[in-house]
Order: C-alpha cells, then structure tokens, then sequence
C-alpha cells in the first residue's frame, strides 16, 4: 500500500493536535510529514513536502482555506476540508475537495476520509503503471526506416542503443552488436526521429535510447548504454539529460 503524505492546516494548535491523534489512530498508511497555522504557511509546505492530501480549516486568519485555489498554480494533492461549519460545503465541491468532515471530528468519519483519498492514489498509481505498460509495448512496436545505398533498412525502436555521428555519416548502434551506416548526418536523423520520446540528444555526437541506459558518470559526463556502448553527454545538455532520464 502507498504511504500518504498529510499535511495540517489550522489556526488553533489544539485542533491540529487532535487532529494529528486521531490520524495516528487510523488504520490507514498515513503520515503527517508538516502542520501549519495559516493558509501561506501551509502552501510554502505543500511546496516544500510535495504531500497527498492536505487536512484544511475553512475559517483562518487572513486567507479562507479555500482561498488555495488562488494562491496556488497548480493543485495536484487531494483536499480535506475540516471544519465546524457546513455552509462552507458547496466551496469545497467548487475545487474538488476528496472530503469534508465536520468538528467535532468523529474517528469513524476520519478513517473514512482518509481512506479515499487511499483508493484514490493506488488507483492513480496503477493507472499510471499500466500506462507506462502500455507506451512501452507501444515503443517496441514503432519502428523508423532508414534508406540506404537503394535499400530500405526498418528497425524497431527498442533496436537501436544510440546513433553516433561521423562526418556527414551516421552509425546507427543496435542490438547484438550489429551496427548499420548511414549517409545522412546526425542533425538530419535527429529531425526524423525526435518525435520518439525513447531518444535524446545528448552530445553533438551522439543521441541515445532512454531505455537502454545502464550508468552514468557525471564527473567523466559519460552515459554508458547495453552492450557497454559508452556515450558522451555535453555540458550544455547535462541538466536536461538529468532532469529527463534520472528524475
């Protein structure tokens, strides 16, 4: 089961620390990772811990808690609405919130709540994961032709380890250590393959298949792939390399 980051926002200390006991006592995987006592605080957390759901109070100092939406460009973590008063219910169903409890909070209802947001993430996660499933096979299947001397070589993706430039050349690196010519220069194959998001370019050299990396070397700003095919990555394209195949 995924753990679920929490954070609290509330005004009062004592109801973040019931709050908190309460959540403690749910049989839920749950963790509450930052507490705040007002609406800034609180997204400078959200920020900062990146959380799954965020326990809100409508009524706070300064900012109403559902005043998040405007303060906010982006909500991409679930909301609880904890509160004392329900007339505030239909804000909550105008940003989506998962839930809305009432004070005093009751650990049935909690439970009930969090467990939402639970089946709610593993569904996400397994979505996801079935996704890359799917983009993957798809990849596999995709193929890219490359004519040459009269002949018309058709690879598929998963295929082709990486492409290094030679001259006005090209040498299309594949599995089983089998390589293919090509007298097109890497800029011009760059063009007909840069709709593949299984490629990157990562030197003027050199483009490589994301999906066949096996290590990386950040001082030496080598990238070596299957086959211990060893590549070169430029300084200018470190942070994107980065960024794009290790995050």
């Amino acid at each position: 089961m995924t753990k679920i980051k929490a954070i609290l926002i509330d005004d009062e200390e004592a109801a973040r620390n019931i709050l908190g006991s309460l959540i403690g006592l749910s049989n839920q995987n749950i963790e509450i990772v930052g507490q705040a006592k007002d609406l800034i605080s609180g997204i400078e957390l959200i920020k900062e811990h990146k959380p799954d759901v965020v326990f809100l109070d409508v009524e706070m100092p300064n900012y109403a808690g559902y005043e998040i939406v405007n303060l906010m460009d982006k909500i991409d973590f679930h909301i609880i609405f904890v509160t004392a008063y329900n007339q505030y219910a239909i804000n909550a169903f105008e940003i989506n919130a998962i839930d809305y409890i009432m004070k005093p909070i009751k650990r049935d209802r909690l439970n009930e709540a969090i467990k939402k947001v639970s089946t709610k993430i593993n569904k996400d996660v397994a979505f996801k994961d079935y996704q890359k499933l799917i983009n993957n096979f798809d990849s596999n299947q995709k193929t890219v032709a490359f004519s040459e001397a009269g002949m018309k070589h058709i690879l598929k993706l998963d295929e082709i380890i990486a492409i290094n430039a030679f001259g006005a050349y090209s040498k299309v690196i594949l599995k089983n250590n089998k390589s293919l010519m090509i007298s097109k220069n890497i800029g011009t194959i760059n063009k007909k393959i840069e709709e593949y998001d299984c490629f990157i370019r990562t030197h003027k050299s050199w483009i490589i298949n994301k999906e066949h990396i096996v290590s990386y070397q950040s001082g030496k700003q080598t990238i070596t792939l299957l086959g211990d095919v060893i590549t070169k990555l430029s300084r200018f394209k470190k942070e994107n390399f980065e960024m794009t195949c290790l995050s």
